[in-house]
Parts: structure tokens; C-alpha cells; sequence
């Protein structure tokens, strides 16, 4: 169903179910604002939809965990102030709520499509690199009478580099700037599960874990899909969360 509400002297919309379940649970929308879909005659305030319909019996109350919003028995929620908020989420929920920088539900875990680009990014940098060292690597093999020997060993030390410039980069960026430059451009973080910044040595065992989820088939990065946190099988392994950084204030 299609949602229609008033904000600001406004009528916003249309949004779906969910998107309406969301903007309720974050504020957005009050027990004042006035709402309208298709099945009502006329614009009513939220709070008065809401008293006039009665859960069914026997229905599964759910509630909708403040960070993610995934559906949640509230059995499985834990309550701080007005909030509620999921087992999985609770950590980068109280890291922002003790830092005061992210306001509980602001700490978004990123799409996968925004990942993949981040990554197709950093391979044309990468690229770019290897690009210019093969360029003044490629003369040599005409300029001077190698031996095939040498020539292999050339090129030996050509991959070497290759392997070698993206453990530096993925290390060193992700270490210190808690990302790449592809995810800087796309505005994304790697983090830990508790939300605190990636030390260079688990960024570096993260680089082979992620050569792990690249193989058999991508299947590794496929599984961050049906994942509430967006986990691929390197952030298993290494306790990371890629996150959308939050706006500079």
C-alpha cells in the first residue's frame, strides 16, 4: 500500500509499507501527522489509524529494531530510552550513542551495489599503477638482448608487484583512513563490529580474506545479500562492518 503524509504544510509521498514502518519509528512521522492512502476517505492524523485498528488475534506483534529496521520479535529487542534495537545492531547502536556523533538508526550499513563500485574503483587505480610499471618495464625487454630466462624473471617481478601494490593499498588506506579510496568516493568505512576503527594488521589479514570470498564463484560476497549488516564472508572473518559514513557536521 501506498503512503501519503503531511509535513511542513506539505503532502510527501507516495511511500511503501516499509518506508512509511521507518519514517514512524524514526520520527519522521508522529501520532500527529496526517496520513492518507487509497482506502481512506479522508486525511486523518496517525495516532487515530493506529487506536482504531486492533491487532488480530493470535497475530505476532513484531517490532522494528531502531538501527536496521529489520522486524524483530520484541522478546529479542533490547530497550534504551525510546528505542529499541536489535542483538546484531547493538553495538554500533551504543558506540554512537557514547560518541554522540551518530544519532541511534544514522550508523547505515552500506548496499552492496555501492561496495561493488568502491571495488571496481580501486581496481582501475590499481590498474592504473600496474599500467605504468609495465609501461617502463615493456622497453626493456627490446632495449637490451635478454635471455628468455631473464625475460621470465621480468615478468615474474611484474606480477610480484602487481600482488604486492594491492596488499600495500588496501592495507595502508583501509588502516589509516579506515577505507580506500574507492569507498572515500562513494563515502563508506570499514569498521569493526563495535564500530571502532581497523587496525593495520586486521586490514591486512582482511585483504586475503577477501582474495577467500572472491573465490568459488563470488559466493562469499553473495552471501552479504540476505544479510541485515550487508556481511560478506571476509567481514565474518575479520569482525568488519562496512558502513555509510556519516555526515560531517
Amino acid at each position: 500500500m501506498e503512503w501519503y503524509y503531511a509535513r511542513d504544510g506539505q503532502q510527501l509521498g507516495p511511500v511503501n509499507d516499509q518506508t512509511f514502518e521507518r519514517l514512524r519509528i524514526s520520527g519522521t512521522i508522529s501520532d500527529a501527522t496526517l496520513v492518507w492512502n487509497s482506502s481512506m476517505t479522508d486525511w486523518q492524523p496517525l495516532g487515530e489509524i493506529l487506536a482504531s485498528v486492533p491487532p488480530l488475534p493470535g497475530a505476532e506483534v513484531l517490532e522494528f529494531c531502531r538501527a536496521c529496521g529489520r522486524a524483530v520479535n520484541p522478546d529479542e529487542l533490547l530497550r534504551f530510552r525510546d528505542d529499541v534495537v536489535c542483538p546484531e545492531c547493538k553495538d554500533v547502536y551504543f558506540l554512537g550513542v557514547y560518541q554522540g556523533t551518530a544519532a541511534p538508526g544514522a550508523m547505515s550499513f552500506a548496499p552492496m551495489w555501492k561496495r561493488f563500485l568502491a571495488r571496481v574503483l580501486d581496481m582501475v587505480i590499481c590498474s592504473a599503477a600496474t599500467g605504468l610499471f609495465s609501461a617502463i618495464l615493456t622497453p626493456l625487454l627490446f632495449a637490451f638482448d635478454m635471455s628468455e630466462e631473464a625475460a621470465v624473471g621480468l615478468f615474474a617481478l611484474f606480477y610480484l608487484f602487481s600482488f604486492a601494490l594491492q596488499i600495500v593499498y588496501e592495507t595502508w588506506f583501509t588502516g589509516r583512513f579506515a577505507a580506500t579510496p574507492g569507498k572515500m568516493a562513494l563515502g563508506l568505512i570499514v569498521v569493526t563490529e563495535d564500530g571502532s576503527k581497523v587496525s593495520y594488521l586486521r586490514a591486512f589479514g582482511r585483504f586475503f580474506a577477501n582474495i577467500l570470498s572472491a573465490s568459488i564463484l563470488y559466493v562469499g560476497y553473495l552471501i552479504a545479500i540476505p544479510d541485515v549488516q550487508k556481511r560478506t564472508l571476509h567481514d565474518y572473518i575479520c569482525s568488519t562492518r562496512v558502513i555509510m559514513k556519516a555526515p560531517q557536521r
